[in-house]
C-alpha cells in the first residue's frame, strides 16, 4: 500500500530533513514551530504516538531526535525495529508497519507549554485518525499523551486492559531523558509493545495482513 504522510498545517513536505541547530538551548531553538508529518496509513500493526514534538525535533524535522532521549535505541533493544534506527529514518517505520505521529502538533519546550483545551483537541483529532486508519495498536509515548487522548489516567504502564474501540493500547514513560527516574518501567514498556508486535507477525498470513 502506498505510504501517506499527513502534515499538519504549519508543517512541510512529509519526511523533509532541516539543518540540526548548532546550538542546542531553548533559545536557539525558540525560532523553529514547524510541525511534524504524521506518517500513517492504513493496516498498521502499530502506531506509536507521543504528546507533543520538543523544539529541537522540530528544528531538525524528525521524532524523538535530541540527543539522549531513548526512543530509538528502546525500538532496536524491543525488537520494534531490527536494528537501531536514525530519527532521520523515522518515516521508513511504514516499511515495518509502524506508524508515527503526536496528540498535539504544536512542538514546545515542554508539555507544561500545551493548555488544557489543546490536549483536549489534539486528543479528539487523534481519535479521528486512528478511526480513519484503523491500527491493530497504538503505544502512547508518555503519561500525558495518553491522558490527552483517553481523558483517564492510565491503569498501568504497558497495555491497558480494555482496548479501544477494537485496538489494543499500551502506555509507555516518556523516553525524554529527564524522565530517566522511570527508566526501567520504561524499558519493561516497550519490550511488552515489542512481544505483542512479535506474536502478531508470527500470526500474519502470508499475504502479510492479520485483518
Amino acid at each position: 500500500m502506498e505510504r501517506a504522510a499527513i502534515s499538519g498545517a504549519a508543517g512541510g513536505a512529509a519526511g523533509a530533513s532541516r539543518s540540526a541547530p548548532t546550538d542546542p538551548s531553548p533559545i536557539a531553538l525558540r525560532p523553529a514551530p514547524s510541525t511534524l508529518p504524521s506518517y500513517l496509513r492504513s493496516g498498521l500493526d502499530l502506531v506509536l504516538c507521543g504528546c507533543n514534538p520538543g523544539l529541537f525535533s522540530a528544528a531538525v524535522g524528525h521524532y524523538f531526535a535530541r540527543p539522549g532521549n531513548a526512543f530509538w535505541p528502546l525500538l532496536a533493544e524491543a525488537g520494534i525495529t531490527p536494528r537501531l534506527f536514525r530519527p532521520e529514518e523515522d518515516g521508513t517505520l511504514l516499511d515495518l508497519g509502524v506508524g508515527l505521529t503526536d496528540v498535539v502538533a504544536r512542538p514546545s519546550l515542554g508539555t507544561g507549554e500545551i493548555g488544557a483545551a489543546e490536549w483536549r483537541a489534539g486528543g479528539a483529532a487523534l481519535a479521528e485518525r486512528l478511526r480513519c486508519f484503523r491500527p491493530a495498536a497504538v503505544c502512547f509515548v508518555g503519561d500525558t499523551a495518553f491522558r490527552a487522548f483517553a481523558g483517564r489516567p492510565r491503569e498501568r504502564w504497558g497495555r491497558q486492559g480494555n482496548d479501544w474501540q477494537g485496538i489494543v493500547i499500551f502506555v509507555a514513560p516518556s523516553t525524554s531523558g529527564r524522565v530517566a527516574r522511570l527508566a526501567a518501567e520504561r524499558r519493561a514498556a516497550f519490550v511488552e509493545v515489542g512481544a505483542w508486535l512479535r506474536t502478531r507477525r508470527r500470526q500474519a498470513p502470508p499475504n502479510g495482513k492479520t485483518r
